[in-house]
């Protein structure tokens, strides 16, 4: 029971003082998919990415590429997907932006074979993220140190992997 309160005060208390770091965006569907499109701005270019939590990297295709412009890599690369193997161009983006969220210096993939771009982990492991089907959007939450701390008068206590109370 004592747990229980903890976890409910922990997750009042995490909103509260979260809301003034959060940005909210809103999603798309499109016809017959469940997938989640945002607009994220790379290098101030806006581009139409899946919310991909099972991608480890910002993904493009070669539409994605043209309308950036990029025409030199870095590494080539060689790894697996869920179709299988892949082959990708690596490169540094300036700039990783959605909403007011943004990422500096951000390594992406090209993967020619992509039918997608997929905005993955490269982004997403920066970020607490909490996705409302009912409102059509998704709330980031940077990272914030790991001390328990007061801010805006709300007490944050920072639970760390195995769910125990720093």
């Amino acid at each position: 029971m004592r747990r229980i309160f903890f976890a409910f005060c922990f997750l009042f208390c995490f909103l509260q003082i979260s809301e003034s770091f959060a940005e909210t965006v809103k999603y798309y569907q499109k016809v017959s998919s469940r997938l989640k499109y945002i607009t994220v701005n790379i290098n101030n270019v806006p581009l139409e990415m899946v919310f991909d939590t099972g991608a480890s990297h910002i993904v493009l295709n070669s539409e994605g590429i043209k309308k950036l412009g990029i025409a030199k890599f870095g590494r080539r690369l060689k790894g697996e997907s869920a179709n299988g193997s892949v082959e990708s161009y690596s490169f540094i983006a300036e700039s990783v932006r959605v909403g007011s969220i943004e990422l500096k210096d951000v390594e992406i993939h090209y993967v020619p074979k992509s039918a997608m771009n997929l905005l993955g982990g490269t982004f997403l492991s920066n970020f607490d993220y909490f996705v409302s089907e009912r409102t059509g959007a998704i709330t980031f939450f940077p990272f914030t140190d790991a001390q328990p701390q007061v801010k805006d008068q709300y007490l944050f206590f920072h639970i760390n992997e195995k769910g125990k109370q720093n």
